[in-house]
Order: structure tokens, then sequence, then C-alpha cells
């Protein structure tokens, strides 16, 4: 799990959720080099009041060991030159918010990663976007992580009536455009996103292709829309169960 803030831990709770026999014998490798802070009591799942100033992934990996499981920590950005390891987990959840480590998930090794977007803003945080790795795209050629979004979002909400007002009341400017480009973060638009980020991976131990992209909006009814994989990665061994059926 790379990224534990308000995505990564929407992962590490749903997956405490799988049905393991013997959840030891699952190892969780935890990615992340921030430091929880006052905002992110708000947002992660996992966040006590004495958590602040506190390494995020220590959290996260408490968190998984208090339900049984193994982890391993990781405290460093993921960056172009870190490769996968052949002793290290073969799938990847990502929850990141910034487009420079999406952008070289194809390289790093995994034999299959599943990357979660949530929208930035008022008006749209309650939309998801799910891609998933190897694709027919490789990850520094998806259109959508090209340019600067976060920027572009940033200078569109500048024009808000709200921020010109608070400018003009002689609000610090840098600090406004720190807030246009901070996404909203909503607790329940994380385990949704991680809901479906999980769906991938069991789709494809149950014998089915993984969806290449996937957009969903938790805060209408409509359905997702999709576009579904052709080839299926190898996740994990899963041995033949003596008493199943065709």
């Amino acid at each position: 799990m790379v990224g534990l803030g308000h995505l990564g831990q929407g992962f590490a709770w749903c997956w405490r959720l799988l049905p393991y026999l013997e959840r030891a014998k699952c190892e969780i490798q935890l990615q992340d080099f921030d430091k929880v802070n006052t905002a992110n009591r708000t947002t992660g799942m996992f966040i006590r009041p004495d958590d602040v100033d506190q390494m995020k992934a220590r959290v996260v990996a408490a968190a998984l060991e208090r339900a049984g499981f193994t982890t391993r920590i990781v405290e460093r950005r993921l960056l172009p030159e870190t490769r996968r390891h052949d002793t290290e987990p073969a799938l990847a959840l990502i929850g990141v918010d910034k487009l420079e480590p999406r952008r070289i998930i194809s390289d790093v090794g995994w034999t299959f990663a599943v990357d979660v977007g949530l929208g930035a803003g008022p008006v749209d945080f309650t939309s998801i976007s799910v891609h998933t790795f190897p694709a027919p795209t490789s990850s520094d050629d998806v259109s959508a992580w090209q340019g600067d979004g976060s920027a572009d979002r940033a200078a569109r909400a500048q024009e808000q009536d709200a921020y010109r007002n608070a400018r003009s009341a002689g609000a610090d400017g840098c600090g406004l455009v720190q807030l246009a480009e901070t996404a909203v973060a909503a607790l329940f638009v994380g385990i949704v996103a991680a809901s479906l980020a999980l769906a991938e991976p069991l789709r494809v131990l149950h014998g089915l292709d993984p969806n290449i992209t996937l957009t969903y909006d938790a805060g209408r009814t409509a359905a997702s829309r999709s576009t579904p994989g052709k080839d299926t990665p190898r996740v994990a061994y899963v041995p033949a169960c003596p008493n199943a059926t065709a």
C-alpha cells in the first residue's frame, strides 16, 4: 500500500475485512514518507488524537498488526529509481495525491497495481477514478496524468468569488493557493474508493479480467463506467478447493 493518507487508510480498513484463515501469513508493505498532522484526524480511519506527529506508516502498521497481519514499513517517497525486489509484495494499491509517482507505476515491477484518484474541490470530491496496470497504455502515457492538473484547478479556483473576496480582505495569497490545491476528503469517499480498488485483485482471483479503468461517483446513484481488460495478471497462487464444483 503506497500512500497512507485518506485513501491508503481506506485500503487498510477494507483489507482487514477480508476472510483470511491465517492473517499472520499475509505480509503487507506500507509505504509513506509523511507524518500525521492535525487535519488528518478528520479524514484518516485509524488516526487518534495522540497520533499527531507520528509517521503514518507506523500508525497504519499498528492497526493492521492489531488485526493479526504482518507488516513491513518503508518510510520514503515512491521515486523514479524505485524497483520492487522479488521478496516484496507483487500487488500494489496506490493512493497518492501527486501525478509524478503515478507516472512511474509501470516501471516499479509490480505484477498488478491498482491506482485510485479522487476528485478535488467542493463539487467533484465524490468522484473516483481507478487505473490498473499492466495495461495497454503505460502509466507515463496516461493522458489524464499529463501536465499539472492540481495547478490548473488551483488557478480556476482563484477566480471564484470566495477567493477574490478573501484576497480583497487581505488574506495571504500563498495560503489561498495551497487551499485551492488541497483535495476535499470525506471518510465515506475513501472507503468507497478503497472497496473498488480491492475489488480488482479479487476479480482476478476469481478468474475474471480486471478493469483497466473505472470511474464512479460516490455522491450519485449512477452505475460505474469501466474499460475491461483482456489479459489477466498474476496476483497470487490459489490452490484448488477439493470440494469445489464447476
